[in-house]
C-alpha cells in the first residue's frame, strides 16, 4: 500500500469512530432525557391520584435501585418536620396498640401525634370522653393496584443522583425518598436529579402549588428557606 493509500485508511477508521463516539453521547442525552420526563409524568400522575381518589399519595424513589413506584395511602396524613422523612413509620406493635384502643402511653415510650386544627377543633366541640386520649393513626401505603402505575426503571445507564426536600436536612442520596401529594391538590416542593454514564444531570422540580413538574437540562439545586420561614 501507498502512504496516500494508507492516510485514506486512517481517515476513514477516525471518521468512523467520530460518529460512533457522537452518536453514543447522543444516545446518553436521549436517555437522559427520557428518564427525567418519566419522573415528570409520576409526578402528574401522583398530583391526579390524590385529588381524584380523594386520598394521599406519595411518589417512592428508590435511588439504590433507580425505579419510582406510585403508593396510595389509607387514613389522614399529616407531615411531621421533625421526622426524617416527614412521617413517623409505627412497628406492629404500636399498630397493634394502636388497633385495641389501649391507653397509657407515656413521655418514654408512647405515641403521641398531632390530630390536625380541623379534626381537634371537631374533638373539643364534641366533647372528650373522660380518660380518653387523641392519637392519630398515620396511612398504611400500598402500591397502586394499576398497571399504569408500576415501578418503572430510569432508562440504561441513568441513575438517581439525589433528592432535594424539606423533609430531609441533606440531599438524599441512597436508600428511597418519598414525596408526597394531597387529596386538595397540593404536594411537597421538591428537586429530583437523575445522571447518566457521562455525567450530564437533569433535574425535575415538583411544583407544589400547580401540580407541574419542571425540567431542567442542568443541576438545578433548590432553596427552601423562604418556605420553612
Amino acid at each position: 500500500m501507498t502512504i496516500v493509500e494508507i492516510m485514506v485508511v486512517v481517515a476513514i477508521a477516525a471518521l468512523v469512530a467520530s460518529v460512533a463516539v457522537a452518536s453514543i453521547g447522543s444516545l446518553g442525552r436521549v436517555r437522559l432525557r427520557g428518564s427525567s420526563y418519566m419522573v415528570a409524568a409520576a409526578i402528574q400522575r401522583g398530583f391526579s391520584y390524590a385529588a381524584t381518589h380523594g386520598e394521599a399519595a406519595r411518589l417512592v424513589i428508590d435511588l439504590d435501585e433507580h425505579t419510582v413506584t406510585l403508593e396510595q395511602g389509607e387514613g389522614r396524613l399529616l407531615i411531621d418536620r421533625s421526622v426524617e422523612g416527614g412521617v413517623k413509620e409505627l412497628t406492629e406493635e404500636e399498630l397493634e396498640e394502636m388497633e385495641a384502643g389501649s391507653e397509657g402511653e407515656d413521655e418514654e415510650g408512647g405515641v403521641k401525634f398531632d390530630l390536625g386544627v380541623e379534626t381537634l377543633t371537631q374533638q373539643i366541640r364534641n366533647g372528650f370522653h373522660q380518660g380518653e386520649v387523641p392519637r392519630y393513626k398515620p396511612p398504611v401505603f400500598q402500591p397502586v393496584g394499576d398497571r399504569r402505575f408500576n415501578a418503572k426503571r430510569l432508562e440504561a445507564r441513568v441513575v438517581f443522583l439525589a433528592v432535594y426536600s424539606p423533609l430531609y436536612d441533606e440531599p438524599k442520596r441512597e436508600g428511597k425518598a418519598y414525596i408526597y401529594f394531597f387529596p386538595d391538590g397540593m404536594g411537597d416542593h421538591a428537586v429530583v436529579q437523575v445522571q447518566n454514564n457521562a455525567g450530564q444531570v437533569h433535574s425535575v422540580e415538583v411544583q407544589p402549588l400547580s401540580g407541574r413538574a419542571k425540567v431542567y437540562n442542568y443541576p438545578y439545586v433548590p432553596t427552601f428557606q423562604e418556605e420553612e420561614e
